[in-house]
């Protein structure tokens, strides 16, 4: 075959692929619009119930046919406006249309017992053919969309073994609105591509298992344009001297854990409970029969106001126990994920949260106040053994505590609340100075918006009946920050 012909041949498939890809986009936009006319959620989880919700080209009856509750919530101009604009971003996004076979994927938790509405999840796919659009990588991770306002989506169905065709994009390309919904993965596949999936559906078998696919399009991987993700350089390499900072942090941070947890044998962990049980059954006998109890899934909680800031802890609580271990594989992921971004010319830094109730313990009883949280001590001990920037916020938190009035979703939810997420964020930035971002960046060109929000389950996020809650009224939901960090206004 003479030049010409292959130039007409690749022009034709490429003129093929646009074709499709736009004739996918205009179905897309029709599913956006008949979203909108069946949206259910509230202005908090819209966002990502419709990045998955309209999606589901495979099931789209099922999903009109399902039952629609009767609370409808208006759609916001402003979040009219952003459906639009992801529509129009849905007409222009560079697909791939793939054959395939699932090797592996990740299992869903129960929608039922979920802290999050929408999740997705994980999976191993191997490439057969690109029936049509963009190269990609022949072994892909895809971010699959699993169940949304906590019910199952179809696509759940999926399994190893299946053979599937689909329609990806780079996940990166995603707009960042709709790339943090909830993750379930169990697989790890850190090391290969991450692509979004708009719809998948299983196929009897592979239409063509020729070598040379007829839309003449190869993977990626298996010409000279890939680049692995440890030679692309995107970043500038990480300097020496910066490199030499974060090793003194973590040898720091090393130092201070391993005096925590050196200075506390089990005989004084032994007297400090028994204190605290002391202490805790007087505090608890200050209140009235009944006042300040909450009870949760059947557990009682001691509901207490201090200084303004919320805080609950149960009945028969401990204050010290025996520490958890990260096991190796879990030591390794973090390990490999360090190396993976130095490649890529980023440093790494774990932020961990603390358990709700090893802070509330100490806020609540404050001649604890200094017993270090030897959970969180352990595990940054562990991770700054392997040369993981770790941070160790415990303290600090029970030091400001009453910054806002929730530092955890009490009594019903383990996440970080505004206190917490304030004072994490800080601690992380003072990490950062040694970046020397000041230098490169105007400052004038960053301002912070921030409104209130209630946060997941409504009905269940709300102040307590019969316990101190200040000027509040009982039965109302309690809001936190959404807090937004904007660069040029946006």
């Amino acid at each position: 075959m003479d030049k010409s012909a292959c130039a007409n041949e690749e022009m034709s498939a490429s003129k093929q692929a646009s074709k499709q890809a736009s004739k996918q986009a205009s179905k897309w936009t029709d599913r956006l619009r008949q979203t909108l006319r069946r949206s259910v959620v509230s202005t908090l989880l819209i966002l990502s119930f419709l990045s998955s919700g309209f999606f589901l080209s495979a099931t789209e009856t099922k999903l009109q046919d399902s039952p629609v509750p009767s609370a409808v919530p208006v759609v916001t101009p402003e979040e009219a406006e952003k459906l639009n604009d992801f529509a129009i971003f849905l007409t222009t996004v560079p697909v791939t249309i793939v054959e395939g076979e699932i090797t592996e994927r990740s299992e869903l938790p129960d929608p039922e017992k979920s802290d999050y509405p929408n999740c997705r999840f994980t999976v191993h796919f191997n490439g057969n053919t690109i029936k049509s659009g963009e190269p990609c990588p022949k072994e892909l991770s895809l971010i699959v969309e699993g169940f949304e306002n906590y019910h199952i989506l179809p696509y759940n169905n999926i399994k190893p073994g299946d053979k599937v065709l689909c329609t990806i994009f780079p996940f990166d390309q995603l707009p960042e609105d709709y790339q943090s919904t909830q993750q379930a993965d169990d697989l790890e596949l850190f090391l290969l591509e991450s692509y979004y999936v708009l719809d998948i559906k299983t196929i009897r078998g592979f239409s063509d298992d020729e070598l040379m696919p007829k839309s003449g399009i190869y993977f990626s991987d298996g010409n000279d344009e890939y680049i692995s993700i440890f030679d692309r350089h995107i970043n500038p390499p990480i300097p020496d001297e910066t490199k030499k900072e974060q090793e003194d942090s973590v040898k720091n941070d090393l130092r201070r854990m391993n005096s925590f947890l050196n200075d506390i044998c089990d005989a004084e962990i032994k007297e400090l409970n028994k204190q605290f049980a002391e202490v805790w059954e007087k505090e608890k006998a200050k209140d009235k029969s009944g006042y300040n109890r909450v009870t949760i899934n059947n557990k009682t909680v001691v509901w207490r106001n201090i200084d303004n800031s919320f805080w609950t802890l149960p009945t028969d609580y401990t204050l010290l126990s025996k520490p958890d271990i990260l096991n190796e594989t879990i030591l390794e992921c973090f390990s490999s994920l360090k190396h993976v971004l130095e490649a890529n010319g980023v440093q790494f830094i774990v932020s961990l949260v603390p358990d709700r109730y090893v802070i509330s313990s100490r806020v609540i009883n404050k001649e604890f106040q200094s017993v270090p949280d030897l959970q969180t001590a352990t595990y940054v001990k562990q991770l700054s053994e392997r040369g993981v920037e770790t941070i160790y916020a415990s303290d600090s938190i029970i030091n400001n505590y009453n910054l806002f009035h929730f530092a955890f979703f009490f009594p019903v939810d383990i996440h970080p609340a505004d206190t917490t997420q304030d004072i994490l964020s800080n601690l992380l930035a003072e990490r950062l100075l040694r970046y020397d971002i000041n230098k490169e960046l105007n400052p004038d060109l960053f301002s912070e918006s921030q409104s209130s929000f209630v946060y997941a389950k409504q009905d269940e996020f709300v102040f307590p009946s019969n316990c101190d809650i200040g000027s509040y009224q009982e039965g109302k939901p309690y809001t936190t920050l959404f807090r937004k960090l904007l660069y040029n206004g946006e």
